[in-house]
């Protein structure tokens, strides 16, 4: 059974260490894994180097510069000078933005934009960078011009925010309040 250890959050910039081990496919026995990590985004190809029977990464700080921030998915595959191949496994990352970019960079989250968005429109004082979102994302609906519907999505996007805010406060290992269970008698 392999062993991926490839990080699960990886922030652009970063020098990135790992060794998975792939029991039935050691490099000591010609093979090399690789990972194909793959979004919109872009798509980026990491290579392992043999270490004894493992697969050592190093990915340069240089390599993952140039990554775009945002949700990605990998796939493992090993190889072999013959020709053969196997996909081994599938998963998930998140890449974080180079925090010494010197562009600036809207990290908001798309929840968190949406409501910015939304709660502008409801109070009349949407940019015209609000409403391109909003229209973006809901197409010819106008629903900058109707407030029922803006309030439903207000509604909608601040419940994902506010569950969002919660993960990321027990991701730092903050202490949350459970959240409030009404009943109605």
């Amino acid at each position: 059974m392999a062993t991926f250890q490839i990080p699960g959050r990886i922030v652009a910039g970063d020098t990135l260490r790992w060794t998975d081990q792939v029991p039935d496919y050691p490099a000591s026995d010609g093979w090399t894994l690789h990972y194909a990590i793959f979004s919109d985004q872009g798509v980026y190809h990491v290579d392992a180097t043999a270490s004894g029977a493992d697969h050592a990464f190093d990915v340069p700080a240089s390599q993952t510069a140039k990554w775009q921030p945002g949700r990605y998915e990998w796939t493992a595959y090993v190889d072999n000078a013959a020709g053969e191949r196997h996909t081994l496994g599938a998963g998930f990352l998140q890449v974080l933005p180079d925090p010494a970019a010197t562009t600036p960079q809207d990290r908001r989250s798309h929840a968190r934009r949406m409501l910015d968005a939304i709660e502008a429109a409801l109070e009349q004082r949407a940019t015209e960078q609000d409403l391109d979102l909003l229209r973006a994302q809901f197409g010819d609906q106008r629903v900058d011009r109707d407030p029922a519907q803006l309030i439903a999505l207000r509604d909608r996007y601040r419940a994902e925010v506010q569950a969002e805010e919660r993960a990321a406060a027990l991701a730092r290992g903050e202490a949350v309040p459970p959240r409030s269970l009404k009943v109605r008698f």
